[in-house]
């Protein structure tokens, strides 16, 4: 027997939803509880009322920032990547998340890099990116190191 069930607003996962079958021909009348279980995909979660996407950004954009727009449950949201963007962290929408009665959550927006297929080409610019710092990158750090070994 097919069963059409509205999916309230903000249901949870291990919600149980009860609906009033009606008679029919073939089958009598009945009441139904469905167990709701809303699945997390690789790039969308849900936490609570927040909701966390995994959104993929290019070298450049890490570096030179850029505004992106993106498709949510509610509509399209421009976001602005800032420049020199420290992988790890979120950005956050505030009110754009799951709604539940008067209370909505947050939309957090975690860049990551995106997959670059393995080639000889981009061996090269990265070793010519490579090229442009002076210096010893880590000399700040093994210095801060060296200094607490000494006291």
């Amino acid at each position: 027997r097919k069963i059409r069930v509205k999916i309230p607003k903000g249901i949870s996962s291990g919600t149980y939803l009860k609906v009033n079958c009606k008679d029919n021909v073939q089958f009598p009348a009945q009441n139904v509880k469905i167990l709701v279980e809303v699945q997390n995909r690789s790039d969308i979660k849900l936490d609570g009322q927040d909701i966390i996407i995994l959104l993929p950004i290019s070298y450049s954009e890490v570096i030179l920032g850029e505004e992106v727009v993106i498709r949510t449950p509610e509509g399209k949201v421009k976001i602005k990547i800032p420049a020199n963007f420290e992988l790890g962290k979120m950005i956050r929408v505030n009110h754009a998340g799951v709604e539940l009665s008067l209370n909505k959550g947050n939309l957090y927006i975690k860049p990551t890099l995106a997959n670059l297929a393995d080639s000889s080409s981009l061996r090269k610019i990265l070793a010519k990116l490579d090229e442009l710092y002076k210096g010893d990158i880590r000399a700040k750090l093994l210095q801060e190191l060296e200094s607490k070994e000494l006291e």
